[in-house]
C-alpha cells in the first residue's frame, strides 16, 4: 500500500498546477460521447423523399449529480470548422437537459436548401458552459468512443453509396448498389434506413427488437448502465443495454453500434463489459453485438455467431439453465430399444461428438432409405435430452405425411415427451417437441403469441432436425435457419457422392464427408436391406415424343385439343420431355401399371403385390394414375390410393397392401 500511495504523490508532485484540469465536485458537466472511429454524422435528403427539414439528435451526458428539476445548457456554432449557410439550418443555442437522467439530447434542424444538390456542408456544434453545467473537457476515451465538447453533421441533397450498404448488405439483402437501385430502394421504405447516429440506431432500431422480444425498458432491460473498473482514463464505462433476470442477474448485455459502422469494433469493450458483471454477479452474461441490422451472439459455448435477434428473456433463462444442468457427451450411453443396430449407436455417437468434443453446431446424417434414420434421431434426441443439451426440439420436413410420420414415431418411443403436429394442431404450441411443415413454421413464427408475448423465439428451440436435409430446402426456407439460432441436424438417404456440394457447406463441412454416413451397399452387406432390381420397359412416347403426323385421325384429333397454342398455331411435335408437363399419356399409364402387375414382387403364395410406391409427377398425375388403376383392374377397388398433401394424410405414392 505505502508503495502505490508513493507512486500516486510522486505523480500528482510532477504535474503542474496548469497541466491538470480542475472540475468542481459540486458542479455539474456535460460533454457529448462521439464515436472516435467517425466524429461527424452524415445526412442526405435523398434518403427522405418529401422532406424539407430534418432534425438531428445528438446524445449529451452529465457528470455529477441527477438533476431534481430541468436546466438550460448552452450550444455554440464553431464557426472555423462550419461551411454550411445561416439558412442551412436552425438551432436553439439554449437547450435543456432534463431531470431525473444522466443523458439527454441536443437538436439541430437542417433544411433541404437549393444549393445542397451540388454542395455538401458541415456544421460543427459546441457545448459551452453557463451558470448550470460546466464543460467536460477531456475525460479520457474508450476502445470506441471519446468524450468530447463537440459534434458536427454533414450534410447535402445528393446520391452517394452510403456507407452501410456493405458486404453484408450485398449478400444477403438488396445487392451491388447503384444509384437507380437506390433511389428506388429509398422510394419504396419511405427512408427509413439511414446512416444513423449510435443512439438513433438504438431508438429507431435496437430498442424495437427488444421490445419486440418482450423486454421492459427500466424493469428488465437498462440502458447506459455504469461498470467501475473499466482499464480507462477514468475508470468507469457504460454498457449501452443490460438485460436482467427476475433477480435482477444480469443475462446479457448489448454493445450498440451506428448503423453504418462494423458490429465488431463494440467487440472488445462488450467482453470488458461481461468481464465487470461477471465478477460482481458470479456469472458470466451472454454477450450481444448489433448495429440495428447485423446481431452477433457471445455465448460462451460456441464461437461468435450471427444470430437473427436478441434474444427473448426465458430463452436466456433457459440457456443459462441448460448450461447448469449439461453433461459431457463423451462417455453416452445409447437406448438400444430405440436404435439397436451398430451404425445408428455410430451415428449418434458422431453427432455428439461433433456438438461437444469438436464444438460444432451442425450435422448431417446420410443413411440409406430403410435404415432408421427416424429411429436414430428419436435415440439421439433421447441421449441430449438426458444430459441436459437440450428442451425444445423442432423437427422440419417439406411434407405433411412425413411430419405425421415422425410425431407418431415419437410418441410411441418417448411417451414422457410432449410432442405437436403444427399441421394438425391448433391450440397446443407449448410442447416441447414441435414437429412442422416448412411453410407452417415460417406462418407460425409472427403468429403464435402467449402470455409473455412471441412463443417461437429465435432462442426458443434447442435443436432443429431438418428431414431429407438438401440445398434447394435450404435455399427455399433460409429464412427459418437463419431466424432460429439452434444446433442443426440433417437427414438424407441421398447417396453421399450424390449430394450437392453447396448441402456440405451448409452445414461447415468438407465436400463429400458427412458427420456419418450408411449407405446402401453397407446395409446389403450387413444383411438390413435388400438391394434393388431394376426392370427397364421402353415406350415409344417417353423415349421419342409425340409426332403430330404419325399419330391416328382420332389421336390427332386429342393431339389438337391438347397442344393447340392460344393464337391457334399447332406445334409439329412434343418432344418426350415435354409429355408429362402437358399431359398424362393414358396408354403410357396403362403399360406401365401392366408391367408392376406382372411383374412385381409377390406375396400371399403368388396372390398379391407386395408394397409398392408409384412416384408420380404431381396430384394431377397421381390421380390420373389411380383412374387408369381402376379402369384396368375394376375388381381391386380399394387396392390403390393417393397420398399426397392435398390430403390429411401425404406423400404421392400408390399403396398396394403391405406385407
Amino acid at each position: 500500500y505505502i508503495f502505490i500511495l508513493g507512486i500516486i504523490i510522486l505523480s500528482l508532485c510532477a504535474c503542474s498546477k496548469e497541466g491538470l484540469t480542475q472540475y468542481d465536485a459540486a458542479k455539474n458537466y456535460l460533454y457529448i460521447p462521439n464515436d472516435k472511429y467517425m466524429d461527424t454524422t452524415f445526412v442526405t435528403f435523398k434518403h427522405h423523399p418529401g422532406i424539407d427539414d430534418y432534425d438531428v439528435f445528438f446524445e449529451v451526458r452529465l457528470i455529477g449529480i441527477q438533476l431534481i428539476e430541468d436546466k438550460s445548457y448552452s450550444i455554440e456554432v464553431v464557426k472555423d470548422k462550419t461551411t454550411a449557410k445561416v439558412e442551412d439550418y436552425t438551432l436553439d443555442t439554449e437547450q435543456i437537459f432534463h431531470a431525473g437522467v444522466l443523458k439527454d439530447q441536443l437538436k439541430i434542424t437542417l433544411h433541404n436548401t437549393a444549393h445542397l444538390l451540388n454542395e455538401t456542408v458541415r456544421v460543427t456544434l459546441r457545448l459551452t458552459p453557463n451558470e448550470n453545467f460546466g464543460v467536460a473537457d477531456y475525460l479520457g476515451e474508450s476502445e470506441s468512443r471519446a468524450q468530447s465538447l463537440t459534434a458536427s453533421v454533414a450534410f447535402d441533397n445528393q446520391i452517394s453509396k452510403p456507407s452501410w450498404w456493405n458486404s453484408n448488405i450485398e449478400m444477403n439483402y438488396l445487392g451491388e448498389w447503384t444509384p437507380i437501385k437506390y433511389e428506388k430502394f429509398i422510394e419504396s421504405c419511405g427512408g427509413e434506413v439511414l446512416d444513423l447516429s449510435e443512439y438513433e440506431t438504438r431508438k429507431l432500431y435496437i430498442d424495437s427488437m427488444l421490445i419486440d422480444a418482450g423486454w421492459t425498458e427500466g424493469k428488465d432491460w437498462l440502458n447506459e448502465v455504469e461498470l467501475s473498473g473499466m482499464p480507462n482514463k477514468s475508470g468507469v464505462g457504460y454498457a449501452d443495454y443490460v438485460l436482467y433476470d427476475d433477480m435482477h442477474r444480469p443475462l446479457a448485455v448489448i454493445e450498440a453500434k451506428r448503423t453504418c459502422k462494423g458490429i465488431e469494433k463494440g467487440r472488445q469493450q462488450a467482453k470488458l463489459y461481461a468481464d465487470l458483471l461477471e465478477k460482481k454477479y458470479k456469472r458470466r452474461p451472454v454477450i450481444f453485438l448489433t448495429n440495428g441490422f447485423t446481431t452477433h451472439i457471445i455465448d460462451g459455448q460456441y464461437p461468435e455467431r450471427e444470430c437473427a435477434v436478441i434474444y427473448s428473456k426465458r430463452d436466456l433463462e433457459k440457456w443459462f439453465n441448460l448450461q447448469s444442468m449439461r453433461t459431457s457427451l463423451r462417455h453416452i450411453t445409447v437406448d438400444r430399444e430405440i436404435a439397436g443396430r451398430y451404425y445408428q449407436e455410430a451415428a449418434i455417437k458422431a453427432v455428439c461428438s461433433s456438438f461437444d468434443e469438436k464444438n460444432r453446431r451442425k450435422a448431417l446424417l446420410v443413411m440409406a432409405t430403410g435404415s432408421g434414420k427416424t429411429r436414430t434421431v428419436i435415440a439421439l434426441c433421447d441421449v441430449l435430452l438426458k444430459a441436459g443439451w437440450i428442451k425444445n426440439i423442432l423437427f422440419l420436413a417439406d411434407r405433411n405425411s412425413l411430419v405425421t410420420q415422425a410425431k407418431r414415431s415419437f410418441v410411441n418411443i418417448l411417451p414422457n415427451l410432449s410432442c405437436t403436429n403444427l399441421v394438425e394442431e391448433k391450440d397446443n404450441y407449448n410442447a416441447h417437441a414441435v414437429f412442422s411443415t416448412y411453410q407452417t413454421m415460417m406462418n407460425c413464427i409472427d403468429s403464435i403469441n402467449d402470455a409473455q408475448g412471441k412463443l417461437f423465439t429465435c432462442g426458443h428451440f434447442d435443436l432443429l432436425i431438418c428431414d431429407e436435409a438438401h440445398r434447394s430446402i435450404y435455399n427455399k426456407y433460409r429464412d427459418i435457419f437463419n431466424y432460429f439460432d439452434a444446433p442443426l441436424v440433417g437427414l438424407t438417404a441421398t447417396p453421399k457422392d450424390e449430394i450437392d456440394k453447396n448441402t456440405y457447406e451448409i452445414f461447415e463441412l468438407e465436400n463429400g464427408v458427412p458427420t456419418y454416413g450408411y449407405d446402401l451397399a453397407q446395409a446389403v452387406k450387413d444383411g438390413y436391406l435388400v438391394d434393388y432390381l431394376s426392370v427397364e420397359s421402353k415406350l415409344k412416347f417417353m423415349e421419342q415424343g409425340i409426332v403430330y403426323d404419325e399419330l391416328s385421325e382420332e389421336d390427332k384429333e386429342a393431339y389438337e385439343d391438347t397442344f393447340r397454342y392460344q393464337h391457334g398455331d399447332l406445334p409439329a411435335s412434343i418432344e418426350s420431355s415435354a409429355l408429362n408437363t402437358w399431359i398424362f399419356n393414358e396408354d403410357t399409364i396403362k403399360k406401365v401399371l401392366n408391367i408392376l402387375m406382372r411383374d412385381g414382387i409377390k406375396i400371399d403364395y403368388g396372390q398379391k403385390i407386395g408394397k409398392t410406391i408409384i412416384f408420380a409427377k404431381n396430384h394431377e398425375h397421381a390421380e390420373k394414375i389411380l383412374e387408369v388403376f381402376h379402369k384396368e383392374y375394376p375388381h381391386l377397388p380399394d387396392y390403390a390410393k393417393v397420398i399426397d398433401n392435398y390430403m390429411t394424410v401425404s406423400y404421392t405414392h400408390l399403396t398396394l397392401p403391405t406385407t
